[in-house]
């Protein structure tokens, strides 16, 4: 019976290298940590600011309101004025679920791309809400939903790829992201937004350059 192993040894034998990390690469584990951070901040975001009651009591319609008084595009000023401000206790709670939703679903490969798909949807209501303001309101937002439609597209873990036009394009993306990755956190957002970013990034070129044979299943 498989060389005299039990059903249940050969089982754990076949599924040990997963969870050992022993099918892992250099990628891979970068991919982590750009996964845990964004999840991080995401959280970051979240807590405890709009766990407080400041948030539903005046905090979340003076922001809001600001954000819509000066937006100049007419569709985006009527909702967050006609709709948003009419019902603020709803919208503020759900700007923090979404956030801690997005922070959880991230950390754990089978829901990263749940996690990315809510992150991509609140980063860009975010987006058309305050970009107008300035250029960090700008990335930071537009970063953390290029972020989440990332992880939405490649889930978990870095996929497997051998052909030579992805190899291209993981590397492209990549070396850009690294190139933007400094002025993203020195002169926009600041260091701890940034990280996820540059984690990604740096996951992206290894994979494309020396890991494309190798990757996650998720």
């Amino acid at each position: 019976m498989n060389g005299g192993q039990s059903p249940s040894a050969w089982s754990l034998t076949r599924f040990r290298p997963s969870l050992l990390w022993h099918d892992r690469t250099g990628s891979d584990l970068v991919w982590l940590a750009a996964r845990l951070l964004f999840a991080l901040n995401w959280a970051f975001n979240a807590f405890p600011g709009k766990y407080q009651a400041a948030w539903y009591q005046h905090e979340f319609t003076r922001r809001v309101g600001y954000f819509a008084r000066g937006n100049p595009w007419p569709p985006v000023h009527t909702f967050l004025q006609d709709v948003v401000l009419a019902h603020p206790a709803f919208f503020a709670g759900m700007s923090a679920a979404g956030e801690t939703a997005a922070a959880l679903l991230l950390l754990l490969p089978v829901s990263t791309r749940l996690g990315g798909a809510v992150a991509a949807a609140v980063g860009l209501s975010y987006s058309a809400s305050m970009d107008w303001v300035n250029v960090g309101y700008a990335v930071h937002n537009g970063s953390f939903a290029l972020l989440g439609l990332l992880f939405l597209a490649l889930g978990g873990w870095p996929p497997r790829r051998t052909s030579r036009w992805a190899r291209t394009v993981f590397v492209m993306l990549g070396a850009i992201g690294l190139v933007l990755a400094y002025p993203t956190a020195v002169r926009w957002e600041g260091v701890l937004p940034a990280l996820p970013w540059a984690a990604t990034a740096l996951a992206l070129l290894v994979h494309g350059a020396y890991d494309h044979a190798h990757g996650g299943r998720t």
